[in-house]
């Protein structure tokens, strides 16, 4: 009887782990859908009323407003020469993207979206100390950093996984090329709290943003980056390229 309850139980669980049938919000694909990339940007659309809360049955953690641990900028040479660690970050907007393009290279394989942001809010504890172009900027406490027209080309590459004869794409790395509209940012506590010392570090940075974009720009690819992972992964960790994109 135990031998037999416990093989019920089994069968159960790789039915469920393996048998898994797709949500009713989301559609699967032709594989030869003249039209594929529509059809994948239909899918990932389906999905995005549920993403600021999360979608548990998926492992969609709440994405709007996001949370990410930590990221460190070392910006070691040339006219920015700083180290930063950002904590806490909190991001804010990241349910309101829009996506313009979504292509599957089945060969590679990889995931190549094209994702555009009207608006991300980016708040932070944060620790800094080095010098910006010719300013000097030392501090930590409090970072709001308010982003507008962020455009984001992000290719995931992965590699096939078999599970019980499906086929599985697991996702090993992420490449983000980053495009700003208009940045505004406030570092609260500078140089322990001189007010105007801070408040002119602060009109200094915001005039010169575009100068030192580059070396911040790892703060908002993890950022994007993160949101896309954790999309794309809660779907190609439960469902087989066979439930999502047929032939």
């Amino acid at each position: 009887m135990f031998q037999r309850s416990s093989l019920i139980i089994l069968c159960s669980l790789v039915a469920l782990v393996y048998g898994r049938s797709l949500p009713s919000f989301i559609k699967p694909c032709k594989r030869n859908d003249p039209q594929l990339e529509k059809c994948l940007i239909e899918l990932i659309e389906g999905i995005r009323s549920n993403l600021a809360k999360g979608i548990p049955e998926m492992r969609i953690p709440p994405l709007d407003p996001l949370h990410v641990p930590q990221v460190t900028l070392d910006q070691g040479s040339g006219s920015v020469n700083f180290q930063a660690k950002f904590k806490n970050i909190i991001a804010s907007g990241a349910k309101n993207f829009n996506l313009t393009g979504v292509r599957l290279d089945f060969n590679v394989p990889s995931l190549s979206i094209d994702v555009g942001f009207p608006a991300l809010r980016l708040d932070s504890d944060y620790n800094i100390t080095g010098k910006v172009l010719v300013v000097p900027i030392k501090g930590n406490g409090k970072c709001q950093g308010n982003f507008t027209n962020v455009f984001a080309s992000v290719k995931l590459l992965g590699k096939y996984d078999k599970r019980d004869g499906k086929t599985f794409l697991s996702v090993k790395e992420r490449k983000i090329n980053l495009k700003i509209g208009n940045l505004q940012i406030h570092f609260s506590n500078l140089f322990n709290g001189n007010k105007q010392l801070s408040e002119s570090t602060n009109v200094f940075i915001n005039e010169n943003w575009r100068d030192i974009l580059q070396e911040i720009n790892p703060l908002v690819e993890d950022t994007i980056g993160e949101v896309m992972m954790q999309i794309i992964k809660g779907l190609l960790d439960l469902y087989s390229l066979e439930d999502l994109i047929p032939y």
